[in-house]
């Protein structure tokens, strides 16, 4: 699944951009920003529905929202 919601900003267009990704079917967002020079991330990318124990083998880490850990056990 893609979702893509674009706006013009000036000389520029922003893209709103969520992304569904395997195998934990994790729902994730960025902006886009495209400009004469080419495109840039205006933002860094977060996961924006609810991971539950999905990322438990990094319990506390920043990346722990982007992990999809398997055989683990959650503290």
């Amino acid at each position: 699944m893609v979702s893509v919601k674009q706006v013009q900003d000036g000389l520029s267009m922003i893209y709103d951009i969520v992304v569904r990704l395997t195998p934990s079917a994790g729902l994730f967002s960025a902006v886009i920003r495209s400009n004469a020079s080419g495109l840039i991330m205006a933002s860094g990318f977060t996961r924006i529905d609810h991971f539950n124990s999905q990322g438990g083998c990094l319990f506390g880490s920043p990346l722990e929202p982007l992990c999809h850990c398997e055989n683990t056990t959650v503290p």
